[in-house]
């Protein structure tokens, strides 16, 4: 399990990484928007499971929209790399299985563990209370794939299939 201090140099890496680059080109390469303050530096606001995250520009500091409670260090390491990796390519309707993300075959057990083999556990019997609590708390919206399925967005370019 990951320190808080790996979580933090992540955090400062990937900032380093971002603090050259165009925040306006950050912006359209991920699906966010980029409002930039005439006194300088901005802010990328864009969609994340639900809620609105905001990051300001150059410093990376997070906050979400109307909300008091801090964005997690796992999640701001979680949003810094898909800033960094965004290519601003369309969402094509194409589906790919985790292990078909890249990487994603050497996380594949521990997916398993702390994602897949937790959801059947909760919702096997009940797949349906899967597609309302989704909805609730994410937007999710139901998909006719498999006995039960439904859609998220993950992040702007990042649609999330739980089937």
């Amino acid at each position: 399990m990951a320190r808080i201090d790996d979580y933090q140099a992540a955090v400062e890496l990937a900032a380093a990484s971002l603090a050259d680059k165009d925040p306006k080109a950050v912006a359209d390469r991920s699906g966010a928007l980029y409002e930039a303050d005439p006194a300088g530096g901005g802010v990328l606001r864009f969609p994340f499971l639900n809620r609105e995250i905001r990051v300001s520009w150059p410093d990376f500091a997070f906050s979400f929209k109307n909300a008091e409670t801090d964005v997690p260090i796992q999640q701001q390491v979680l949003l810094l790399h898909y800033l960094q990796g965004a290519g601003g390519k369309p969402i094509t309707g194409e589906w790919i299985a985790y292990q078909e993300v890249p990487d994603g075959r050497f996380y594949l057990d521990a997916f398993q563990r702390r994602a897949k083999i937790p959801l059947v556990q909760a919702f096997g019997e009940r797949p349906d209370l899967m597609v309302a609590l989704a909805g609730e708390a994410y937007g999710a919206e139901s998909f006719d794939h498999g006995d039960c399925a439904v859609v998220l967005r993950a992040l702007p370019l990042v649609p999330v299939a739980l089937i």
